[in-house]
């Protein structure tokens, strides 16, 4: 898979085999296959799907229910009060003394009328079309399902599982409340660091997603912005693909790092 990787950059061309445009016939029918057994599932409710994957112990409280926690507007934490929060990108709690920006958001220090309108949550059981298409964002759909197909090396029942444990996720994550929100949610200081930009393309066509890891402070902001901000990163990324690139390219900068 790495030698793959490498010979494509060192020929500058994206491998395209199984993609959209470029499969075989075999492969064509295979996602015919898939899109039969989605839509047959598309009117079940998503709450019901089983084999989501679990989020981490020590995350799973913090990260559930975006939009009930941005309700709520915490105020940025006393001086002096100490935290515990890690982060995806940090190793271990953190035990760094809170001040009057841990919390603070965008939103808080932006103009009045700036952020987004207030999130509405879904009030009804939301069914598997409903996830299904929120996801989409500007993929086109046939994309998304393919990427799920190659994952799991064309066996469509798996590709099929692992797409509904995706969606099950995305549900349980509230992702549209990431996008809809957008920066007026996420930790302000973490904004103003810089930590994750999206910075022209590579030599493959692809989207950079760049990321300067030394100036990443693991104890800066609360354990769940970090998480926020993480998927933040994701999905304008994924808005950021144009075909025929359908991959990101991550590119983290570890200069002056120890």
């Amino acid at each position: 898979m790495v030698n793959g990787v490498v010979e494509q950059y060192e020929k500058g061309q994206l491998n395209l085999d199984g993609t959209l445009g470029h499969l075989t016939t075999k492969e064509a029918g295979q996602l015919q296959i898939l899109w039969r057994k989605l839509l047959e599932a598309f009117a079940s409710d998503a709450s019901e799907l089983k084999d989501a994957p679990a989020a981490p112990a020590d995350t799973a409280q913090s990260t559930a229910k975006r939009s009930m926690r941005a309700q709520a507007s915490p105020s940025p934490a006393p001086s002096g009060k100490s935290s515990n929060s890690g982060s995806w990108f940090g190793f271990g709690a953190s035990t760094k003394t809170e001040d009057e920006s841990y919390r603070k958001t965008v939103g808080q220090v932006a103009p009045a009328g700036s952020s987004a309108p207030e999130f509405v949550a879904q009030g009804r059981a939301r069914s598997i079309r409903d996830v299904f298409w929120a996801a989409t964002l500007c993929d086109h759909p046939d994309v998304l399902v393919l990427r799920f197909l190659r994952a799991r090396k064309w066996k469509v029942d798996d590709a099929l599982k692992m797409l509904l444990a995706c969606l099950r996720w995305r549900l349980d994550e509230e992702i549209d409340w990431v996008v809809w929100t957008g920066e007026s949610a996420l930790n302000y200081a973490l904004m103003q660091r810089g930590i994750g930009a999206m910075h022209k393309t590579d030599r493959l066509g692809q989207p950079i997603l760049y990321i300067p890891v030394r100036q990443n402070d693991p104890s800066a902001q609360p354990q769940e912005q970090m998480v926020d901000y993480t998927v933040y990163l994701m999905e304008v990324a994924r808005i950021m693909l144009h075909p025929p690139a359908e991959k990101v390219c991550l590119l983290l900068d570890t200069t002056d790092m120890t």
